[in-house]
Protein backbone atom coordinates (compact mmCIF):
# COMPACT_ATOMS: atom_id res chain seq x y z
CA UNK A 1 0.00 0.00 0.00
CA UNK A 2 1.40 3.35 -1.19
CA UNK A 3 1.68 5.97 2.00
CA UNK A 4 1.05 10.18 0.77
CA UNK A 5 2.68 12.41 2.73
CA UNK A 6 1.25 15.33 3.40
CA UNK A 7 3.24 19.45 4.04
CA UNK A 8 0.95 21.05 5.44
CA UNK A 9 1.96 24.00 7.43
CA UNK A 10 -0.66 26.22 9.80
CA UNK A 11 0.31 29.23 7.66
CA UNK A 12 -1.45 27.17 4.63
CA UNK A 13 -5.03 27.75 6.40
CA UNK A 14 -7.08 30.64 5.89
CA UNK A 15 -7.12 32.83 8.73
CA UNK A 16 -10.28 32.10 10.82
CA UNK A 17 -11.07 33.39 14.38
CA UNK A 18 -15.05 33.66 14.98
CA UNK A 19 -15.04 31.69 18.37
CA UNK A 20 -12.37 34.45 19.31
CA UNK A 21 -15.46 36.54 19.23
CA UNK A 22 -17.36 33.90 21.95
CA UNK A 23 -14.66 33.89 24.32
CA UNK A 24 -13.64 37.71 23.99
CA UNK A 25 -17.68 38.28 24.91
CA UNK A 26 -17.74 35.70 27.94
CA UNK A 27 -14.03 37.64 28.69
CA UNK A 28 -15.78 41.09 29.04
CA UNK A 29 -18.84 40.03 30.39
CA UNK A 30 -16.71 38.64 33.95
CA UNK A 31 -14.64 41.47 34.02
CA UNK A 32 -17.74 43.82 33.79
CA UNK A 33 -19.20 41.88 36.93
CA UNK A 34 -16.17 41.73 39.16
CA UNK A 35 -14.79 44.36 38.55
CA UNK A 36 -17.28 47.11 36.62
CA UNK A 37 -17.07 48.80 33.67
CA UNK A 38 -13.89 50.68 35.06
CA UNK A 39 -12.47 47.01 35.07
CA UNK A 40 -13.32 46.76 31.23
CA UNK A 41 -11.74 49.86 30.69
CA UNK A 42 -8.68 49.22 32.12
CA UNK A 43 -7.95 45.83 30.61
CA UNK A 44 -8.73 47.16 27.15
CA UNK A 45 -6.27 49.82 27.63
CA UNK A 46 -3.40 47.49 28.92
CA UNK A 47 -4.16 44.78 26.33
CA UNK A 48 -4.23 47.58 23.30
CA UNK A 49 -0.85 48.97 24.21
CA UNK A 50 0.62 45.93 24.53
CA UNK A 51 -0.95 44.69 21.22
CA UNK A 52 -1.17 47.33 19.46
CA UNK A 53 2.38 48.74 20.42
CA UNK A 54 3.42 48.91 16.67
CA UNK A 55 0.80 50.15 15.21
CA UNK A 56 0.69 53.25 17.94
CA UNK A 57 4.67 53.47 17.48
CA UNK A 58 3.73 54.35 14.01
CA UNK A 59 1.20 56.47 14.62
CA UNK A 60 3.49 58.41 16.72
CA UNK A 61 5.25 58.88 13.63
CA UNK A 62 2.63 61.44 12.79
CA UNK A 63 1.46 59.29 9.82
CA UNK A 64 -2.40 58.12 9.58
CA UNK A 65 -1.72 55.51 6.52
CA UNK A 66 -0.75 52.39 9.00
CA UNK A 67 -4.38 52.92 10.82
CA UNK A 68 -6.18 52.91 7.67
CA UNK A 69 -4.13 50.02 6.43
CA UNK A 70 -4.68 47.52 9.70
CA UNK A 71 -8.70 49.19 9.29
CA UNK A 72 -8.76 47.63 6.05
CA UNK A 73 -6.88 44.35 6.46
CA UNK A 74 -8.81 43.43 9.56
CA UNK A 75 -12.10 43.74 8.14
CA UNK A 76 -11.04 42.00 5.20
CA UNK A 77 -9.61 39.00 7.18
CA UNK A 78 -13.38 39.51 8.78
CA UNK A 79 -14.88 39.25 5.25
CA UNK A 80 -16.97 42.18 6.16
CA UNK A 81 -17.60 45.03 4.42
CA UNK A 82 -15.83 48.72 5.81
CA UNK A 83 -16.75 52.42 4.22
CA UNK A 84 -13.31 54.12 4.49
CA UNK A 85 -12.71 58.35 3.94
CA UNK A 86 -9.39 58.62 4.61
CA UNK A 87 -7.01 61.78 4.34
CA UNK A 88 -3.84 63.01 5.35
CA UNK A 89 -5.53 64.57 8.67
CA UNK A 90 -8.52 62.40 8.92
CA UNK A 91 -9.94 58.72 8.77
CA UNK A 92 -13.41 58.24 9.19
CA UNK A 93 -14.85 54.11 8.95
CA UNK A 94 -18.39 52.53 9.20
CA UNK A 95 -19.66 49.31 9.34
CA UNK A 96 -23.19 48.12 8.85
CA UNK A 97 -23.16 45.59 11.65
CA UNK A 98 -20.46 44.23 14.07
CA UNK A 99 -18.97 41.32 12.63
CA UNK A 100 -18.22 40.25 16.06
CA UNK A 101 -21.43 40.50 17.74
CA UNK A 102 -23.20 39.45 14.68
CA UNK A 103 -21.01 35.89 15.02
CA UNK A 104 -22.20 36.23 18.94
CA UNK A 105 -25.84 36.68 18.05
CA UNK A 106 -26.03 33.53 15.51
CA UNK A 107 -24.82 31.64 17.94
CA UNK A 108 -27.56 32.58 20.19
CA UNK A 109 -25.69 34.47 22.72
CA UNK A 110 -26.23 37.95 23.89
CA UNK A 111 -22.95 40.81 23.01
CA UNK A 112 -21.74 42.06 26.37
CA UNK A 113 -23.25 45.58 27.41
CA UNK A 114 -19.18 46.31 27.73
CA UNK A 115 -18.61 45.22 24.01
CA UNK A 116 -19.01 48.87 22.60
CA UNK A 117 -15.56 49.22 24.95
CA UNK A 118 -14.14 46.87 22.46
CA UNK A 119 -13.99 49.91 20.19
CA UNK A 120 -14.24 52.95 22.25
CA UNK A 121 -11.35 51.86 24.62
CA UNK A 122 -9.76 50.09 22.34
CA UNK A 123 -9.27 53.06 19.35
CA UNK A 124 -8.84 55.56 21.86
CA UNK A 125 -5.90 53.92 23.69
CA UNK A 126 -4.12 53.09 19.87
CA UNK A 127 -4.55 57.18 19.94
CA UNK A 128 -3.12 58.09 23.39
CA UNK A 129 0.06 59.62 22.83
CA UNK A 130 0.09 60.07 19.01
CA UNK A 131 -0.82 63.46 17.17
CA UNK A 132 -4.23 61.41 16.89
CA UNK A 133 -7.98 61.69 18.93
CA UNK A 134 -10.47 59.15 18.46
CA UNK A 135 -14.68 59.25 18.65
CA UNK A 136 -16.96 56.78 18.28
CA UNK A 137 -19.76 58.80 16.47
CA UNK A 138 -22.36 56.25 16.69
CA UNK A 139 -23.07 52.73 18.11
CA UNK A 140 -26.07 50.36 18.00
CA UNK A 141 -26.06 47.93 20.94
CA UNK A 142 -28.00 45.54 19.22
CA UNK A 143 -26.21 45.36 16.05
CA UNK A 144 -23.10 47.02 16.75
CA UNK A 145 -23.25 49.22 13.32
CA UNK A 146 -21.27 51.96 14.24
CA UNK A 147 -18.96 54.89 12.69
CA UNK A 148 -15.61 55.98 14.12
CA UNK A 149 -13.44 58.75 13.50
CA UNK A 150 -9.90 59.72 13.84
CA UNK A 151 -8.37 63.04 13.35
CA UNK A 152 -5.04 64.52 13.82
CA UNK A 153 -5.03 66.77 16.95
CA UNK A 154 -1.97 68.59 16.04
Amino acid sequence: MAQKILDVRAADNEYYHQDFHLSMNMLLDYILEKYGEKGVVEYLTDFTIAYHKPLINQLKKGEIQPLETYIRELYKKEKWEVAIDSTIDKLQFSINSCPGMTYIISKGLIPSAAYIETYRTVYKSICKDTPFSYDLIEFNKVTGKSSHLFKREE
